[in-house]
């Protein structure tokens, strides 16, 4: 999803840099950038550790000088209930153990501690030059519930939050902060579900389209955002999940 978004972006005009712990995958996107005739910077790293995102700021101010855009995208998902419930299915082999601290940290390191590292890394640039958006990925959780979910439900719903503090805090100075809230969209995290047919069924059954949304779906949408077409729309959650959180 994050590649799809990048490429929309490159098409649309910018230059990228993108983050993420595999090397492959980066170079890959960073290829297909450089393709459109764009720029790209390809930095491997975690958006959990402050000197990560650190080093990354200084590899794309390098070569870009400025950010216009942030896109954070950062997630990981932690399928279980807080404390084993009997009788319950288990979905993996840890389903039935309770969640540990580490699990817990884990899924807010990545996608509240990242957002909060990406944002203090370049939001400053955008207050001085007076323009800027924040696109951040939340979900559709926000509107409903996954269960047995409820470290990443609590995680999307501090990222909605945020994104709404940031676009009051930083509106007057030309920034715009906006959140996307997605359901169920096809991708490594979501692999496991959408590939077991019981699953895949009962996810389906809850969307009226009765169908995954495209990746390419929620790249027009960032690239939208990103636009001067949405200068005056900030602190809002786009929800984007063909129905699911009616």
């Amino acid at each position: 999803m994050g590649r799809d978004v990048a490429l929309s972006l490159a098409r649309a005009g910018s230059d990228v840099g993108v983050i993420a712990r595999t090397g492959a995958d980066l170079e890959d996107t960073a290829q297909a950038v450089r393709a459109l005739g764009r720029r790209a910077v390809a930095t491997i790293g975690d958006v959990g550790d402050p000197d990560d995102i650190r080093r990354f700021g200084s590899e794309v101010r390098a070569e870009f000088g400025t950010v216009d855009l942030i896109v954070s995208n950062a997630g990981n998902l932690l399928y279980k209930p807080l404390v084993p419930l009997p009788g319950m299915r288990a979905i993996d082999p840890s389903f039935h153990t309770p969640i540990s601290e580490e699990e817990w940290h884990s899924v807010f390191r990545t996608h509240v501690d990242g957002a909060f590292h990406v944002l203090r890394e370049f939001v400053p640039g955008m207050l001085d030059a007076g323009r800027g958006r924040v696109v951040i990925i939340a979900s559709n959780v926000v509107e409903r519930l996954i269960p047995f979910c409820s470290a990443y439900d609590a995680a999307k719903g501090a990222l909605v939050q945020m994104a709404r503090s940031y676009a009051m805090e930083w509106a007057r100075h030309g920034v715009t902060v906006n959140a996307i809230a997605p359901g169920h969209f096809p991708s490594a995290m979501s692999h496991e579900q959408l590939t077991d047919p019981a699953l895949r069924d009962w996810v389906l059954k809850r969307i009226p389209m009765r169908r995954t949304g495209s990746s390419d779906e929620l790249a027009a949408l960032v690239t939208f955002l990103a636009s001067d077409a949405a200068g005056y729309l900030t602190g809002q959650v786009i929800t984007l999940d063909g129905g699911e959180s009616l």
